[in-house]
């Protein structure tokens, strides 16, 4: 079979099986690219079932851009929750706040238009332009990529560089050769006006049928002429995306390591509590052994934090960590995670405009520490700064206050803290490590 007749049996079979097993999710309904991009957001590394409920609720409370720009930090996270990665709302809300500035309250309908907002790359702009507007954008999700991979023979496994296409990162070498084929790909098996339909089914059968861990090829509708059929168990690929950390909870006599900023803690694992025997812990490592030599290691996280020291008439700006959150109760500086891409002073601002509702000026970096943990390392860079407008105000924690120096030790910081605390307390400004 040449390639464009493997081309046109991907289309005419993969539309046919569409028309009849495609899912029925609430954001098809409508065409609205608000709506979409909402959607959309919530599902980059989410489960569409967990998705489902909190479109509704969403929406119901922010029904319109205007409403999502007007949003307070705090309530909007709140009606995130339990969705994860706490970033997304603000960028989200940044969109929006973008597009009542610079599009008059719209969401752009070109390529141009929407990489020119904050937070949308290729993979998120070929989402809205296909099914909000109904053009014949390209898309490259991690099903996208494994059925197009998989169906084409581009590779016996995604690399990563396509799996993540719709973080838009720059990729060198092989990664970026094969991440270019695959978008190319994924434009040429459009149909002309058919880009809504095939994008769609696309999505929908990578999910359900040509799936990561088990795919069906034996009742696989494609199978006739795709060049990695069969795939056999042994060599069935896992194309999942590399998750977060995940969230321990410590064990007795075991810190937890937390990153400055509200919302933002990475746990070092627990070693266990001792209430194995001894042959029950022979038998365990044995068995974590067995599995570790088989399993690929996971790609150490490297975690940048930029954190502010606001000095007011002697003392410093600390904020509470609000309860019920994880590690509710501890001090920290105000600061947090510096986004892909987003250099540590604009991280500063943003996380001080954010969490405290201030502006500021005479942003000096004065020291750096890292810490290491299982997983891999957090990255601080400590920055002195003054408050140029707004009053601080406890947006996204629980409490604020203003300590002297000598009166540090008398919070509870996470241990990650320390050093800076001890930097603060002898007068160092040079850079240290944990």
């Amino acid at each position: 079979m040449t390639h464009p007749q493997r081309l046109r049996a991907f289309q005419r079979r993969l539309l046919a099986w569409y028309q009849v097993s495609q899912r029925k999710l609430p954001w098809r309904e409508t065409r609205d690219p608000y709506k979409i991009l909402v959607s959309e957001i919530m599902l980059q590394q989410t489960q569409v079932d967990r998705v489902v409920p909190k479109y509704h609720e969403f929406l119901k409370r922010y029904p319109t851009l205007k409403a999502l720009a007007r949003a307070r930090t705090p309530e909007l996270r709140r009606t995130w929750y339990p969705l994860g990665y706490n970033v997304r709302p603000l960028r989200l809300r940044r969109m929006a706040q973008q597009a009542m500035r610079d599009h008059h309250g719209q969401v752009p309908d070109s390529y141009d238009g929407l990489l020119a907002m904050d937070g949308i790359g290729r993979y998120t702009a070929g989402v809205v332009l296909s099914f909000a507007f109904n053009q014949d954008a390209p898309i490259l999700d991690t099903n996208v990529a494994r059925l197009l991979s998989r169906y084409f023979g581009e590779a016996a496994r995604p690399p990563r560089a396509a799996l993540r296409g719709h973080l838009d990162g720059g990729r060198s070498g092989a990664h970026a050769k094969s991440n270019k084929r695959l978008w190319q790909l994924a434009a040429a098996v459009i149909p002309p006006g058919k880009g809504y339909d095939i994008n769609q089914a696309m999505m929908d059968f990578g999910a359900m049928v040509c799936t990561a861990r088990a795919p069906r090829c034996p009742t696989c509708s494609l199978r006739r002429a795709c060049r990695s059929f069969p795939i056999e168990p042994s060599t069935r690929p896992s194309a999942s995306l590399p998750g977060p950390p995940a969230r321990l909870s410590p064990s007795p006599g075991r810190a937890p390591v937390a990153i400055a900023g509200a919302g933002r803690i990475m746990v070092s694992p627990s070693t266990g509590s001792g209430s194995l025997d001894q042959g029950s812990r022979a038998r365990s490592r044995d068995k974590r052994s067995a599995s570790n030599h088989d399993a690929p290691r996971p790609r150490p996280q490297s975690v940048r934090v930029a954190l502010a020291v606001i000095e007011r008439r002697g003392r410093y700006l600390i904020c509470q960590r609000p309860p019920g959150k994880f590690l509710g109760g501890y001090w920290e500086f105000p600061g947090g995670k510096c986004e892909s891409g987003e250099s540590w002073e604009a991280c500063l601002r943003r996380e001080l405009r954010e969490e405290l509702g201030v502006t500021v000026r005479a942003v000096r970096a004065f020291g750096s520490m890292q810490y290491r943990y299982r997983r891999g390392a957090i990255h601080f860079k400590i920055y002195r700064c003054e408050i140029a407008r707004g009053r601080p105000r406890p947006l996204d924690a629980a409490a604020l206050r203003w300590v002297k120096p000598s009166e540090l030790t008398q919070y509870r910081f996470p241990p990650a803290n320390r050093n800076l605390l001890a930097m603060l307390q002898h007068g160092s400004d040079h850079p240290v490590s944990c």
